[in-house]
């Protein structure tokens, strides 16, 4: 009987024997599994990651070409503002009238003597 026991004991315990192999080999398969997936992933996040510096790159030059927009636009609006200004000053400006006025007659054959009082 007691040897009848530790018979069923161990056959109970050879059935362990084999499982924790079987079990390690499961988790050295999804472990396996697991590096592959964290691999493609990493490469994918460092990927993304240059996508994303090369978008901050582009997105850090925006300023400076608004602002070269900017001054190129005020450059212009002051060159249409001068214009108006010069025009306008132009046409408010009075000519100066010129009256022409005829010479006093000569006397004929007389001298400018005659003529004073």
């Amino acid at each position: 009987m007691i040897e009848d026991r530790l018979t069923k004991v161990e056959g109970f315990l050879d059935g362990f024997r084999s499982v924790p192999q079987l079990v390690l080999a499961a988790v050295g398969v999804m472990m396996g599994a697991l590096g592959v997936i964290l691999t493609i992933g990493i490469f994918s996040i460092n990927s993304l990651s240059a996508q994303i510096n090369g978008v901050g790159t582009r997105v850090d030059a925006i300023p400076g070409r608004i602002a070269e927009e900017f001054r190129a636009m005020r450059v212009e609006s002051a060159a249409q503002t001068s214009a108006i200004t010069t025009s306008i000053t132009a046409a408010r400006q009075f000519q100066p009238q010129v009256i022409v006025m005829p010479l006093s007659p000569s006397v004929p054959g007389g001298d400018d003597k005659a003529h004073r009082p």
